[in-house]
Formats: C-alpha cells, sequence, structure tokens
C-alpha cells in the first residue's frame, strides 16, 4: 500500500546532486508504526540488512544509503538503460541490491527519501526458495562486482561470513544447510557466468573499489534475529575482526590507487 504523495516525494530526491536512485520508507502494513525498511546497509562482504528494521517509526532526513529497498525505488531512466536493467540471473533477492551497487561504480548516489512512504506486508518466516536465492545471489553479486585483489584482500571475511551463515541457517533445520550448499554449487558450476559478468563490466567503471568499500558497512548486528547465544556473545570479537580487514583492505587499496 502506497501513502499520499508517495510517487511525488519519491522523485524529489533527484534533485540532489549525483543521485541515480531513491528508495521510500517502508513500514508493516497493518503496524505502521514499526519500520521494515529506511533503504538497504550492505556489509563490505556482502551481508544485506534493512536500516532500522524492526523500530519504531520516528523522523528521518534525506541520506545516501549503500542500497535501494526493492519494495519501492525509483531510478533515472538513462541510468536504467546504461546499466540495463536487472541482472536477469538474479530472478529474485539481491537484484536491487546490485542494481544499486552498479549504479554506485557510475559515480551515482543512492538516495533514501523519508518523505516517499510505503506500507509492506511482512514475514519473519523464511522459504527455502528465498534461502536459496539470497545465498547465490549474494555472492554471485560479490564475485561480478569487486576486483579480484579485493576479493583476495576480504577472502578471511568472506569466509567468516559463511561461517555465520551456516549458523544462521542451521537454525532452520537440516533443509536449510542444504539450500545453501545448492546455492554455492550453482555458483561453482556456473563460474564461466561469473567471469563473463566481470569482464562485461569492467569497462564501465568510473568509481573503484576504494570509493565502493567506502559506501560499505564493517561491522553486524545480527543475522535475521535468528544467531545463536554464543554468536551473539562473539559478536564484538567479530566485528573486530571484520573492522581489521575492511582497513587493511581500504589501506592497501588506496596504496595501489596512488
Amino acid at each position: 500500500m502506497v501513502y499520499k504523495g508517495w510517487l511525488t516525494e519519491l522523485l524529489t530526491g533527484f534533485e540532489e546532486p549525483n543521485v541515480g536512485m531513491t528508495t521510500s520508507k517502508v513500514v508493516v502494513l497493518g503496524h505502521e508504526n514499526i519500520l521494515t525498511s529506511c533503504g538497504l546497509d550492505i556489509h563490505f562482504t556482502g551481508l544485506s540488512f534493512s536500516r532500522c528494521f524492526g523500530q519504531n517509526d520516528g523522523h528521518f532526513h534525506k541520506q545516501n544509503v549503500s542500497a535501494v529497498s526493492g519494495a519501492s525505488f525509483a531510478i533515472l531512466n538513462e541510468l536504467w538503460r546504461q546499466l540495463g536493467g536487472f541482472d536477469s540471473d538474479f530472478f529474485m533477492y539481491f537484484e536491487e541490491t546490485d542494481l544499486s551497487w552498479r549504479a554506485q561504480q557510475l559515480g551515482y548516489h543512492c538516495l533514501f527519501t523519508p518523505s516517499s512512504v510505503i506500507a509492506h506486508k511482512y514475514s519473519r518466516e523464511k522459504s527455502l526458495n528465498c534461502l536459496y536465492f539470497s545465498e547465490r545471489n549474494r555472492k554471485l553479486m560479490i564475485l561480478k562486482n569487486y576486483c579480484l585483489i579485493t576479493i583476495i584482500l576480504i577472502l578471511p571475511a568472506l569466509f567468516l561470513s559463511e561461517v555465520l551463515q551456516c549458523f544462521n541457517m542451521g537454525t532452520s533445520g537440516r533443509q536449510a544447510i542444504l539450500t545453501k550448499l545448492r546455492a554455492d554449487y550453482w555458483i561453482l558450476r556456473n563460474i564461466k557466468t561469473v567471469v563473463r559478468k566481470r569482464t562485461i563490466q569492467s569497462p564501465k567503471r568510473i568509481i573503484g573499489d576504494f570509493e565502493i568499500l567506502a559506501q560499505r558497512s564493517y561491522h553486524i548486528d545480527m543475522l535475521e534475529k535468528r544467531q545463536t547465544h554464543f554468536i551473539q556473545l562473539a559478536l564484538p570479537i567479530i566485528n573486530l575482526f571484520y573492522e581489521l580487514i575492511y582497513c587493511y583492505t581500504i589501506a592497501v587499496l588506496k596504496l595501489l590507487r596512488t
């Protein structure tokens, strides 16, 4: 459900400089005082989190975000054409995140416009299809958009995120773990497709990984609110490890850039 002025307010964001995509404030349908999303916060390992998820609605300002929310966003027509629209291999989940990433590589910003509001039905339960495409597409997004040197530098952090995802999915049972392995297998089986996408995309980049990483987070607060007690206790150490890898990668990329 959209609120009055939803589209008009969404489009006003393009008055800001270098804005290529805008996104709405999303509230829970039937519980409009609870937020679902204020844009997305993307961890540098590709984990995606809805900003302000579960918080009470409040006063917000326009601000740049890591990615738009697929529930409601707008994109410049010329940018959409330049990017070739959504990557058809994503099918569902992370397609808007990948689109946002590619827009940022061309020097555009993703802007959260809080005066544009929609209500979205939300369910905590995730189907196996949701788990499969989320895991598969997260890896596809990372492998196609980061430069090879960046992937090598953040490998320890990527490995840790895989471990955390295994713990997270383990709380949903054996089928969830098997679904994750099936997603990993798709990446291995289609590695030629990944390489082809990297080759096509490379000449279009204006912004390098140093600038892209500056728009990513290096801390996580939760994994779908299903982390085990062990993960909760270990989170400060986990985030410290992430921060060290992130800062090291930023330093190396800055050195290589100069």
